[in-house]
Protein backbone atom coordinates (compact mmCIF):
# COMPACT_ATOMS: atom_id res chain seq x y z
CA UNK A 1 0.00 0.00 0.00
CA UNK A 2 1.26 3.50 -0.82
CA UNK A 3 2.30 5.37 2.32
CA UNK A 4 1.14 8.90 2.95
CA UNK A 5 4.32 10.87 3.55
CA UNK A 6 7.52 11.45 1.62
CA UNK A 7 9.54 10.03 4.50
CA UNK A 8 7.75 6.70 4.24
CA UNK A 9 8.33 6.47 0.51
CA UNK A 10 11.28 4.70 -1.03
CA UNK A 11 13.17 7.88 -2.01
CA UNK A 12 14.73 8.06 -5.43
CA UNK A 13 18.44 8.09 -6.14
CA UNK A 14 18.68 10.37 -9.16
CA UNK A 15 21.69 10.01 -11.42
CA UNK A 16 22.92 10.57 -14.99
CA UNK A 17 23.01 14.11 -16.33
CA UNK A 18 19.69 15.36 -17.64
CA UNK A 19 17.70 18.57 -17.99
CA UNK A 20 15.72 19.17 -14.81
CA UNK A 21 12.21 20.61 -14.89
CA UNK A 22 10.85 22.05 -11.67
CA UNK A 23 12.12 24.04 -8.71
CA UNK A 24 15.74 23.24 -7.89
CA UNK A 25 15.23 23.31 -4.12
CA UNK A 26 13.63 21.26 -1.41
CA UNK A 27 9.91 21.10 -0.72
CA UNK A 28 8.22 24.35 0.17
CA UNK A 29 7.43 24.26 3.89
CA UNK A 30 3.89 25.50 3.29
CA UNK A 31 3.12 22.63 0.88
CA UNK A 32 2.83 19.28 2.65
CA UNK A 33 2.45 17.40 -0.64
CA UNK A 34 5.24 19.10 -2.56
CA UNK A 35 7.98 16.93 -4.01
CA UNK A 36 11.60 16.74 -2.90
CA UNK A 37 13.68 16.30 -6.07
CA UNK A 38 13.33 17.79 -9.58
CA UNK A 39 12.03 15.33 -12.18
CA UNK A 40 13.89 14.40 -15.35
CA UNK A 41 12.44 15.79 -18.55
CA UNK A 42 11.64 13.66 -21.58
CA UNK A 43 13.94 13.55 -24.59
CA UNK A 44 12.46 14.94 -27.80
CA UNK A 45 13.70 12.02 -29.94
CA UNK A 46 11.85 9.29 -28.04
CA UNK A 47 9.03 7.34 -29.73
CA UNK A 48 5.61 8.18 -28.28
CA UNK A 49 2.10 6.81 -28.65
CA UNK A 50 -1.22 8.54 -27.94
CA UNK A 51 0.24 12.03 -28.46
CA UNK A 52 0.23 14.55 -31.31
CA UNK A 53 3.75 15.66 -30.43
CA UNK A 54 6.38 14.51 -27.93
CA UNK A 55 5.71 15.79 -24.44
CA UNK A 56 7.81 17.86 -22.09
CA UNK A 57 7.23 18.22 -18.37
CA UNK A 58 6.60 21.88 -19.11
CA UNK A 59 3.52 20.76 -21.06
CA UNK A 60 2.32 19.02 -17.89
CA UNK A 61 2.95 21.88 -15.46
CA UNK A 62 -0.02 22.23 -13.13
CA UNK A 63 -0.93 18.52 -13.37
CA UNK A 64 -0.26 15.67 -11.00
CA UNK A 65 1.86 13.32 -13.15
CA UNK A 66 2.14 9.58 -12.55
CA UNK A 67 4.87 7.73 -14.46
CA UNK A 68 4.09 4.05 -14.96
CA UNK A 69 7.19 1.92 -15.64
CA UNK A 70 5.92 -1.25 -17.32
CA UNK A 71 6.40 -3.84 -20.03
CA UNK A 72 3.52 -5.39 -21.91
CA UNK A 73 4.54 -9.01 -21.31
CA UNK A 74 4.35 -8.61 -17.52
CA UNK A 75 1.11 -9.82 -15.94
CA UNK A 76 1.78 -7.62 -12.90
CA UNK A 77 1.91 -4.58 -15.18
CA UNK A 78 -1.28 -5.66 -16.92
CA UNK A 79 -3.01 -5.86 -13.54
CA UNK A 80 -2.08 -2.27 -12.70
CA UNK A 81 -3.57 -0.93 -15.94
CA UNK A 82 -7.06 -1.41 -14.51
CA UNK A 83 -6.09 0.48 -11.37
CA UNK A 84 -4.62 3.31 -13.45
CA UNK A 85 -7.80 3.52 -15.50
CA UNK A 86 -9.83 4.00 -12.31
CA UNK A 87 -7.53 6.82 -11.25
CA UNK A 88 -7.68 8.46 -14.69
CA UNK A 89 -11.47 8.31 -14.75
CA UNK A 90 -11.76 9.83 -11.29
CA UNK A 91 -9.12 12.55 -11.68
CA UNK A 92 -9.68 13.52 -15.32
CA UNK A 93 -8.68 17.17 -14.89
CA UNK A 94 -5.98 16.81 -12.27
CA UNK A 95 -4.01 13.72 -13.30
CA UNK A 96 -1.93 12.72 -16.32
CA UNK A 97 -0.58 9.17 -16.47
CA UNK A 98 2.51 8.60 -18.63
CA UNK A 99 3.44 5.03 -19.49
CA UNK A 100 7.20 4.47 -19.64
CA UNK A 101 7.49 1.20 -21.54
CA UNK A 102 10.74 -0.54 -20.62
CA UNK A 103 10.97 -3.72 -22.71
CA UNK A 104 12.74 -6.92 -21.74
CA UNK A 105 12.29 -8.89 -24.98
CA UNK A 106 13.57 -7.64 -28.37
CA UNK A 107 10.09 -7.79 -29.93
CA UNK A 108 8.74 -5.51 -27.19
CA UNK A 109 11.05 -2.77 -28.46
CA UNK A 110 9.30 -2.73 -31.83
CA UNK A 111 6.97 0.26 -32.11
CA UNK A 112 4.34 -1.73 -34.06
CA UNK A 113 4.31 -4.39 -31.35
CA UNK A 114 3.97 -1.76 -28.63
CA UNK A 115 1.18 -0.02 -30.54
CA UNK A 116 -0.71 -3.31 -30.80
CA UNK A 117 -0.21 -3.89 -27.06
CA UNK A 118 -1.59 -0.43 -26.32
CA UNK A 119 -4.72 -1.19 -28.37
CA UNK A 120 -5.03 -4.71 -26.94
CA UNK A 121 -4.84 -3.44 -23.37
CA UNK A 122 -7.10 -0.48 -24.17
CA UNK A 123 -4.64 2.11 -22.86
CA UNK A 124 -5.76 5.69 -23.37
CA UNK A 125 -2.86 7.63 -21.89
CA UNK A 126 0.48 8.66 -23.46
CA UNK A 127 3.15 5.96 -23.68
CA UNK A 128 6.87 6.49 -24.26
CA UNK A 129 8.94 3.56 -25.56
CA UNK A 130 12.07 3.59 -23.39
CA UNK A 131 13.95 1.02 -25.46
CA UNK A 132 17.37 1.99 -24.08
CA UNK A 133 16.21 2.08 -20.43
CA UNK A 134 17.16 5.78 -20.22
CA UNK A 135 14.39 6.71 -17.79
CA UNK A 136 14.54 3.38 -15.99
CA UNK A 137 18.15 4.18 -15.06
CA UNK A 138 17.54 7.84 -14.31
CA UNK A 139 14.88 7.00 -11.77
CA UNK A 140 16.78 3.94 -10.48
CA UNK A 141 13.86 1.62 -11.25
CA UNK A 142 14.66 -2.06 -10.79
CA UNK A 143 11.34 -3.89 -11.19
CA UNK A 144 8.07 -3.86 -13.11
CA UNK A 145 5.65 -2.28 -12.41
CA UNK A 146 7.00 0.82 -10.68
CA UNK A 147 5.49 4.28 -10.33
CA UNK A 148 6.95 7.77 -9.93
CA UNK A 149 4.61 10.49 -8.65
CA UNK A 150 5.43 14.05 -9.73
CA UNK A 151 3.76 17.11 -8.20
CA UNK A 152 2.22 19.97 -10.30
CA UNK A 153 5.52 21.92 -10.23
CA UNK A 154 7.40 19.06 -11.91
CA UNK A 155 9.05 17.82 -8.72
CA UNK A 156 9.23 14.15 -7.71
CA UNK A 157 7.16 13.23 -4.66
CA UNK A 158 8.07 9.54 -4.41
CA UNK A 159 8.19 6.04 -5.86
CA UNK A 160 5.92 3.03 -5.42
CA UNK A 161 6.62 -0.55 -6.58
CA UNK A 162 4.16 -3.35 -7.31
CA UNK A 163 0.42 -3.88 -7.59
CA UNK A 164 -2.42 -2.68 -5.36
CA UNK A 165 -1.79 1.02 -5.97
CA UNK A 166 -5.28 2.50 -6.34
CA UNK A 167 -6.24 3.41 -2.78
CA UNK A 168 -2.89 4.91 -1.84
CA UNK A 169 -2.53 7.02 -4.98
CA UNK A 170 -6.18 8.04 -4.86
CA UNK A 171 -5.74 9.54 -1.40
CA UNK A 172 -2.48 11.29 -2.23
CA UNK A 173 -3.78 12.71 -5.53
CA UNK A 174 -6.87 13.99 -3.71
CA UNK A 175 -4.88 15.81 -1.03
CA UNK A 176 -2.09 16.95 -3.36
CA UNK A 177 -4.47 18.43 -5.94
CA UNK A 178 -6.52 20.18 -3.23
CA UNK A 179 -3.39 21.70 -1.71
CA UNK A 180 -2.04 22.89 -5.06
CA UNK A 181 -5.46 24.25 -6.10
CA UNK A 182 -5.56 26.36 -2.96
CA UNK A 183 -2.06 27.61 -3.81
CA UNK A 184 -3.18 28.50 -7.35
CA UNK A 185 -0.73 26.05 -8.92
CA UNK A 186 -3.10 23.57 -10.60
CA UNK A 187 -3.97 23.53 -14.30
CA UNK A 188 -7.35 21.89 -14.95
CA UNK A 189 -7.36 22.50 -18.71
CA UNK A 190 -6.83 19.69 -21.25
CA UNK A 191 -3.30 19.07 -22.55
CA UNK A 192 -3.32 20.03 -26.28
CA UNK A 193 -0.63 17.55 -27.31
CA UNK A 194 -2.57 14.48 -26.16
CA UNK A 195 -4.31 12.46 -28.86
CA UNK A 196 -5.91 9.19 -27.89
CA UNK A 197 -6.35 6.71 -30.73
CA UNK A 198 -7.40 3.70 -28.71
CA UNK A 199 -9.16 1.82 -31.47
CA UNK A 200 -8.69 -1.17 -33.68
CA UNK A 201 -8.68 -0.22 -37.36
CA UNK A 202 -8.92 -3.84 -38.51
CA UNK A 203 -12.03 -4.80 -40.50
CA UNK A 204 -11.84 -8.38 -39.16
CA UNK A 205 -14.78 -9.76 -37.19
CA UNK A 206 -12.21 -10.70 -34.53
CA UNK A 207 -10.38 -8.41 -32.13
CA UNK A 208 -7.13 -9.79 -30.72
CA UNK A 209 -8.23 -13.44 -30.63
CA UNK A 210 -6.60 -15.19 -27.67
CA UNK A 211 -7.03 -18.94 -27.25
CA UNK A 212 -8.61 -21.51 -29.55
CA UNK A 213 -9.36 -25.23 -29.49
CA UNK A 214 -10.81 -27.78 -31.92
CA UNK A 215 -13.13 -30.62 -30.92
CA UNK A 216 -12.00 -34.25 -31.07
CA UNK A 217 -13.64 -34.77 -34.46
CA UNK A 218 -12.15 -31.68 -36.01
CA UNK A 219 -15.61 -30.42 -36.99
CA UNK A 220 -15.85 -27.42 -34.67
CA UNK A 221 -13.48 -24.64 -33.74
CA UNK A 222 -13.87 -22.54 -30.61
CA UNK A 223 -12.17 -19.13 -30.49
CA UNK A 224 -11.84 -16.60 -27.68
CA UNK A 225 -12.58 -13.32 -29.45
CA UNK A 226 -10.90 -11.68 -26.52
CA UNK A 227 -11.30 -7.94 -27.05
CA UNK A 228 -14.89 -8.43 -28.17
CA UNK A 229 -15.48 -10.19 -24.84
CA UNK A 230 -17.01 -13.28 -26.40
CA UNK A 231 -16.31 -16.83 -27.56
CA UNK A 232 -17.21 -18.09 -31.04
CA UNK A 233 -18.24 -21.63 -31.97
CA UNK A 234 -17.51 -22.27 -35.64
CA UNK A 235 -18.14 -25.10 -38.10
CA UNK A 236 -14.76 -25.90 -39.65
CA UNK A 237 -16.26 -27.09 -42.95
CA UNK A 238 -18.92 -24.49 -43.70
CA UNK A 239 -16.96 -21.74 -41.84
CA UNK A 240 -20.23 -20.59 -40.31
CA UNK A 241 -20.48 -19.20 -36.79
CA UNK A 242 -22.78 -21.55 -34.91
CA UNK A 243 -22.87 -19.74 -31.56
CA UNK A 244 -21.75 -16.45 -30.08
CA UNK A 245 -21.14 -16.78 -26.36
CA UNK A 246 -21.18 -13.44 -24.56
CA UNK A 247 -22.37 -9.98 -25.45
CA UNK A 248 -19.93 -7.37 -26.74
CA UNK A 249 -19.96 -5.36 -23.52
CA UNK A 250 -17.57 -6.03 -20.65
CA UNK A 251 -19.27 -7.56 -17.62
CA UNK A 252 -19.65 -10.48 -15.24
CA UNK A 253 -23.08 -11.97 -15.79
CA UNK A 254 -24.53 -15.45 -16.27
CA UNK A 255 -27.48 -16.32 -18.50
CA UNK A 256 -28.32 -17.03 -22.13
CA UNK A 257 -25.41 -16.85 -24.56
CA UNK A 258 -26.05 -13.31 -25.80
CA UNK A 259 -27.12 -12.05 -22.38
CA UNK A 260 -24.07 -13.37 -20.56
CA UNK A 261 -21.10 -11.06 -20.11
CA UNK A 262 -17.40 -11.92 -20.14
CA UNK A 263 -14.28 -9.81 -19.67
CA UNK A 264 -11.40 -10.62 -22.01
CA UNK A 265 -11.87 -14.42 -22.10
CA UNK A 266 -8.82 -16.55 -22.86
CA UNK A 267 -8.37 -20.31 -22.37
CA UNK A 268 -10.91 -22.92 -23.46
CA UNK A 269 -11.48 -26.61 -22.74
CA UNK A 270 -14.20 -28.90 -24.07
CA UNK A 271 -15.90 -31.94 -22.56
CA UNK A 272 -18.86 -33.16 -24.61
CA UNK A 273 -21.45 -30.36 -24.49
CA UNK A 274 -19.61 -28.28 -21.91
CA UNK A 275 -17.21 -25.55 -22.94
CA UNK A 276 -15.06 -24.27 -20.08
CA UNK A 277 -13.81 -20.70 -20.30
CA UNK A 278 -10.97 -18.96 -18.46
CA UNK A 279 -12.56 -15.54 -18.02
CA UNK A 280 -9.28 -13.73 -17.53
CA UNK A 281 -10.24 -10.25 -16.33
CA UNK A 282 -13.11 -11.60 -14.24
CA UNK A 283 -10.62 -13.96 -12.56
CA UNK A 284 -13.12 -16.79 -12.90
CA UNK A 285 -13.94 -20.06 -14.65
CA UNK A 286 -17.19 -20.07 -16.59
CA UNK A 287 -18.97 -22.92 -18.37
CA UNK A 288 -21.07 -22.66 -21.53
CA UNK A 289 -23.68 -25.39 -21.96
CA UNK A 290 -23.83 -25.94 -25.70
CA UNK A 291 -27.25 -27.63 -25.46
CA UNK A 292 -29.11 -25.14 -23.26
CA UNK A 293 -27.16 -22.17 -24.67
CA UNK A 294 -26.44 -20.77 -21.22
CA UNK A 295 -23.37 -19.54 -19.35
CA UNK A 296 -22.75 -20.24 -15.67
CA UNK A 297 -19.95 -19.23 -13.32
CA UNK A 298 -18.30 -22.28 -11.78
CA UNK A 299 -15.56 -20.74 -9.68
CA UNK A 300 -14.11 -17.34 -8.94
CA UNK A 301 -15.55 -14.37 -7.08
CA UNK A 302 -14.84 -11.92 -9.89
CA UNK A 303 -12.07 -10.27 -7.88
CA UNK A 304 -8.33 -10.82 -8.21
CA UNK A 305 -6.73 -12.82 -5.41
CA UNK A 306 -4.32 -10.70 -3.37
CA UNK A 307 -3.08 -13.64 -1.26
CA UNK A 308 -1.23 -16.75 -2.42
CA UNK A 309 -2.22 -20.38 -2.03
CA UNK A 310 -5.69 -19.85 -0.61
CA UNK A 311 -7.96 -22.73 -1.73
CA UNK A 312 -11.71 -22.36 -1.89
CA UNK A 313 -14.94 -23.57 -3.35
CA UNK A 314 -17.03 -22.29 -6.23
CA UNK A 315 -17.70 -18.57 -6.31
CA UNK A 316 -16.03 -18.06 -2.95
CA UNK A 317 -12.51 -18.78 -4.18
CA UNK A 318 -10.37 -15.98 -5.60
CA UNK A 319 -8.18 -16.58 -8.64
CA UNK A 320 -5.28 -14.55 -10.02
CA UNK A 321 -5.58 -14.23 -13.81
CA UNK A 322 -6.59 -17.70 -15.05
CA UNK A 323 -5.26 -17.89 -18.61
CA UNK A 324 -5.63 -21.38 -20.06
CA UNK A 325 -7.36 -24.67 -19.21
CA UNK A 326 -6.88 -28.39 -19.81
CA UNK A 327 -9.64 -30.92 -19.02
CA UNK A 328 -8.74 -34.32 -17.63
CA UNK A 329 -11.02 -36.82 -15.82
CA UNK A 330 -13.52 -34.37 -14.38
CA UNK A 331 -10.85 -31.90 -13.37
CA UNK A 332 -9.73 -28.65 -14.89
CA UNK A 333 -6.04 -27.78 -14.81
CA UNK A 334 -5.74 -24.00 -14.92
CA UNK A 335 -2.66 -21.92 -15.69
CA UNK A 336 -2.83 -19.13 -13.13
CA UNK A 337 -0.67 -16.58 -14.88
CA UNK A 338 -0.90 -13.99 -12.11
CA UNK A 339 0.37 -16.27 -9.33
CA UNK A 340 2.81 -18.34 -11.45
CA UNK A 341 1.05 -21.60 -10.68
CA UNK A 342 -1.20 -24.34 -12.03
CA UNK A 343 -4.44 -24.85 -10.12
CA UNK A 344 -7.06 -27.59 -10.25
CA UNK A 345 -10.83 -27.27 -10.13
CA UNK A 346 -12.79 -30.40 -9.23
CA UNK A 347 -15.93 -30.28 -11.36
CA UNK A 348 -17.94 -32.39 -8.90
CA UNK A 349 -17.15 -30.54 -5.67
CA UNK A 350 -16.04 -27.21 -7.22
CA UNK A 351 -13.08 -27.26 -4.86
CA UNK A 352 -10.15 -25.25 -6.25
CA UNK A 353 -6.56 -25.47 -5.04
CA UNK A 354 -2.93 -25.12 -6.09
CA UNK A 355 -1.62 -28.08 -8.07
CA UNK A 356 1.92 -27.01 -9.04
CA UNK A 357 4.15 -24.06 -8.22
CA UNK A 358 4.96 -22.38 -4.93
CA UNK A 359 4.24 -18.89 -6.29
CA UNK A 360 7.62 -17.33 -7.00
CA UNK A 361 8.40 -16.34 -10.59
CA UNK A 362 11.32 -18.50 -11.66
CA UNK A 363 12.40 -21.73 -13.36
CA UNK A 364 12.87 -24.48 -10.80
CA UNK A 365 11.96 -28.14 -11.29
CA UNK A 366 11.01 -30.80 -8.79
CA UNK A 367 8.07 -31.75 -6.62
CA UNK A 368 4.84 -29.86 -7.20
CA UNK A 369 4.97 -27.91 -3.95
CA UNK A 370 8.54 -26.62 -4.42
CA UNK A 371 8.67 -26.05 -8.19
CA UNK A 372 8.73 -22.46 -9.49
CA UNK A 373 6.86 -21.37 -12.61
CA UNK A 374 6.93 -18.07 -14.50
CA UNK A 375 3.71 -16.79 -16.05
CA UNK A 376 2.30 -20.07 -17.43
CA UNK A 377 0.02 -19.10 -20.32
CA UNK A 378 -0.72 -22.24 -22.34
CA UNK A 379 -1.46 -25.83 -21.36
CA UNK A 380 -2.22 -29.09 -23.18
CA UNK A 381 -2.13 -32.82 -22.40
CA UNK A 382 -1.58 -36.30 -23.72
CA UNK A 383 -2.95 -39.39 -21.96
CA UNK A 384 -0.77 -39.08 -18.84
CA UNK A 385 1.05 -35.75 -18.82
CA UNK A 386 0.36 -32.04 -18.89
CA UNK A 387 2.57 -29.78 -21.01
CA UNK A 388 2.65 -26.04 -20.49
CA UNK A 389 4.54 -22.93 -21.57
CA UNK A 390 6.20 -20.69 -19.04
CA UNK A 391 6.23 -17.46 -21.00
CA UNK A 392 8.53 -15.33 -18.86
CA UNK A 393 11.29 -17.97 -18.95
CA UNK A 394 10.56 -18.89 -22.60
CA UNK A 395 10.29 -22.50 -21.45
CA UNK A 396 8.36 -25.66 -22.29
CA UNK A 397 7.63 -27.77 -19.22
CA UNK A 398 5.68 -30.87 -18.26
CA UNK A 399 4.07 -32.40 -15.18
CA UNK A 400 2.48 -35.79 -14.63
CA UNK A 401 -1.12 -36.26 -13.54
CA UNK A 402 -0.63 -39.62 -11.82
CA UNK A 403 1.20 -40.67 -8.64
CA UNK A 404 4.33 -38.75 -7.55
CA UNK A 405 4.17 -36.09 -10.30
CA UNK A 406 7.13 -33.81 -10.85
CA UNK A 407 7.63 -30.59 -12.80
CA UNK A 408 10.32 -30.98 -15.45
CA UNK A 409 11.66 -28.47 -17.96
CA UNK A 410 11.94 -29.75 -21.54
CA UNK A 411 13.28 -26.53 -23.06
CA UNK A 412 14.42 -23.27 -21.48
CA UNK A 413 17.04 -22.12 -19.00
CA UNK A 414 15.74 -19.16 -17.00
CA UNK A 415 14.34 -15.65 -16.81
CA UNK A 416 17.09 -14.10 -18.92
CA UNK A 417 17.54 -16.92 -21.44
CA UNK A 418 15.60 -16.53 -24.70
CA UNK A 419 16.16 -16.42 -28.45
CA UNK A 420 15.21 -18.07 -31.73
CA UNK A 421 17.24 -21.27 -32.00
CA UNK A 422 16.02 -24.61 -33.38
CA UNK A 423 17.63 -27.95 -32.64
CA UNK A 424 17.92 -30.23 -29.64
CA UNK A 425 15.89 -29.03 -26.69
CA UNK A 426 19.01 -28.62 -24.56
CA UNK A 427 20.28 -25.80 -26.77
CA UNK A 428 17.08 -24.56 -28.48
CA UNK A 429 15.59 -21.20 -27.49
CA UNK A 430 12.17 -19.54 -27.78
CA UNK A 431 11.05 -15.97 -27.13
CA UNK A 432 8.02 -15.61 -24.87
CA UNK A 433 5.85 -18.49 -26.20
CA UNK A 434 2.18 -18.36 -25.18
CA UNK A 435 0.40 -21.29 -26.85
CA UNK A 436 0.83 -25.08 -26.96
CA UNK A 437 -1.07 -28.06 -28.38
CA UNK A 438 -0.29 -31.78 -28.28
CA UNK A 439 -0.88 -34.11 -31.22
CA UNK A 440 0.63 -37.50 -32.14
CA UNK A 441 3.86 -37.24 -30.17
CA UNK A 442 4.52 -33.60 -31.02
CA UNK A 443 3.99 -30.31 -29.27
CA UNK A 444 2.94 -27.41 -31.49
CA UNK A 445 4.04 -24.09 -30.02
CA UNK A 446 3.03 -20.51 -30.65
CA UNK A 447 6.46 -18.89 -30.32
CA UNK A 448 4.81 -15.54 -29.82
CA UNK A 449 7.64 -13.03 -29.74
CA UNK A 450 9.46 -14.78 -32.57
CA UNK A 451 6.28 -14.60 -34.72
CA UNK A 452 6.62 -18.30 -35.53
CA UNK A 453 4.90 -21.64 -35.05
CA UNK A 454 7.27 -24.37 -33.93
CA UNK A 455 7.02 -28.09 -33.25
CA UNK A 456 8.79 -30.14 -30.61
CA UNK A 457 9.25 -33.83 -31.36
CA UNK A 458 9.01 -35.42 -27.91
CA UNK A 459 10.74 -38.63 -28.94
CA UNK A 460 13.72 -36.87 -30.53
CA UNK A 461 13.71 -33.93 -28.07
CA UNK A 462 14.18 -31.68 -31.07
CA UNK A 463 12.41 -28.45 -31.99
CA UNK A 464 11.99 -27.07 -35.51
CA UNK A 465 10.23 -24.11 -37.09
CA UNK A 466 7.01 -25.20 -38.75
CA UNK A 467 5.93 -21.85 -40.19
CA UNK A 468 6.94 -18.20 -40.15
CA UNK A 469 9.93 -16.15 -41.24
CA UNK A 470 10.27 -14.44 -37.87
CA UNK A 471 9.37 -11.06 -39.36
CA UNK A 472 6.11 -9.32 -38.48
CA UNK A 473 3.56 -9.81 -41.25
CA UNK A 474 0.43 -11.57 -42.48
CA UNK A 475 1.76 -13.44 -45.51
CA UNK A 476 -0.06 -16.56 -46.68
CA UNK A 477 2.37 -18.71 -48.62
CA UNK A 478 4.40 -21.84 -48.18
CA UNK A 479 5.48 -22.63 -44.64
CA UNK A 480 8.93 -21.03 -44.81
CA UNK A 481 7.74 -17.77 -46.43
CA UNK A 482 4.64 -17.20 -44.29
CA UNK A 483 4.52 -14.56 -41.55
CA UNK A 484 2.58 -13.86 -38.35
CA UNK A 485 2.23 -11.09 -35.78
CA UNK A 486 2.51 -12.36 -32.21
CA UNK A 487 0.48 -15.58 -32.47
CA UNK A 488 -0.67 -16.64 -29.00
CA UNK A 489 -2.44 -19.97 -29.46
CA UNK A 490 -2.40 -23.14 -31.56
CA UNK A 491 -4.76 -26.11 -31.90
CA UNK A 492 -3.57 -29.18 -33.81
CA UNK A 493 -5.86 -31.73 -35.45
CA UNK A 494 -4.46 -34.35 -37.82
CA UNK A 495 -2.65 -32.47 -40.59
CA UNK A 496 -4.10 -29.06 -39.70
CA UNK A 497 -2.79 -26.56 -37.16
CA UNK A 498 -5.11 -23.66 -36.32
CA UNK A 499 -3.37 -20.49 -35.16
CA UNK A 500 -4.72 -17.47 -33.30
CA UNK A 501 -2.69 -14.79 -35.08
CA UNK A 502 -3.54 -12.31 -32.38
CA UNK A 503 -2.20 -8.96 -33.57
CA UNK A 504 -3.45 -9.65 -37.10
CA UNK A 505 -6.97 -10.28 -35.69
CA UNK A 506 -7.08 -13.47 -37.73
CA UNK A 507 -7.27 -17.25 -37.49
CA UNK A 508 -4.66 -18.90 -39.73
CA UNK A 509 -4.54 -22.51 -40.86
CA UNK A 510 -1.32 -24.44 -41.40
CA UNK A 511 -1.75 -27.47 -43.64
CA UNK A 512 1.20 -29.79 -43.09
CA UNK A 513 0.23 -31.96 -46.08
CA UNK A 514 0.26 -29.17 -48.64
CA UNK A 515 2.89 -27.11 -46.79
CA UNK A 516 0.81 -23.94 -46.95
CA UNK A 517 -0.60 -21.26 -44.64
CA UNK A 518 -3.99 -19.64 -45.29
CA UNK A 519 -6.59 -17.51 -43.54
CA UNK A 520 -9.62 -19.15 -42.00
CA UNK A 521 -12.29 -17.24 -43.90
CA UNK A 522 -15.52 -16.94 -41.93
CA UNK A 523 -18.78 -17.43 -43.80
Amino acid sequence: MLEMTVKKFFLITLFLSCNFIGDNKRSSPELKYAGAEPAFDFSKDQVWANVKQPLSLLDLRGKVVLLHFWKYTSINCIHTLAELKRLENKWKKELVVIGIHSPKFPTEKNSDSLKAAIFRNEINHPVLNDVDFTYLRQYNISSWPSFVLIDPRGVVFGVQVGEGIYEGFDKIISEMSLEFKQAGLMNLSPIPKLEFKNNNSSDSILSFPGKLIVNDKGTELFVSDTNHNRVLRIDTKTKKILDIIGGSDIGFKDGKFLEAKLHHPQGLALDKDYLYIADFDNHSIRVANLKTKTVKTLAGSGEQARSFNVPGRGKEVKFNSPWDIAYNKNKLYITMRGSHQIWTLDLETLEAEVYAGQGSENLFDGKLEIASLAQPTGITKDSVKLYFVDSETSAIRRVGTKSAPLVKTLLGKGLLEFGDIDGLSTTARLQYPMGISYSSGKLYIADTMNHKIKQLDLEKSEITTLAGTGKIGAVNSNLSDSSFFEPTSVAAFEHLVYVADTNNHTIRVIDTLTGTVSNFEFE
